[in-house]
């Protein structure tokens, strides 16, 4: 589950770093007046917000389980995150996979056994 957290904001980091960006960037056309790059920059910002409402939407939506690991909803979510970081350009960190295996230990309590000290 912190592994998924983590590409999470690492996700959401590079979509606002990617912002930020693009409202820095300098161009070379001289005859671009200071409104027309403002109606650029807020036209990129907006889109991005929009897409970063709809990215933590998805990810937070009851259909996803709760993200808890080893179900469906946190398979579904990790694929929606590395497709969107492989869409904005990232690339990988593990080789040419989004994905490292992580073995999970599964801890339940035996009610009949259990004691508080």
């Amino acid at each position: 589950m912190a592994s998924l957290r983590n590409t999470i904001c690492l996700f959401l980091s590079a979509c606002v770093l990617s912002v930020t960006a693009a409202g820095c960037a300098v161009t070379t056309n001289p005859s671009a007046t200071a409104h027309h790059e403002e109606a650029v920059r807020v036209a990129a910002l907006a889109t991005t917000t929009a897409r970063i409402k709809a990215d933590v939407a998805y990810l937070a939506d009851d259909a996803l389980e709760g993200r808890e690991a080893g179900t469906l909803g946190y398979d579904a979510a990790a694929e929606y995150v590395a497709a969107r970081m492989a869409g904005i350009g990232l690339a990988p960190g593990n080789g040419d996979d989004w994905f490292q295996e992580t073995p999970l230990r599964i801890a339940t309590s035996i009610p009949e056994t259990a004691a508080m000290s």
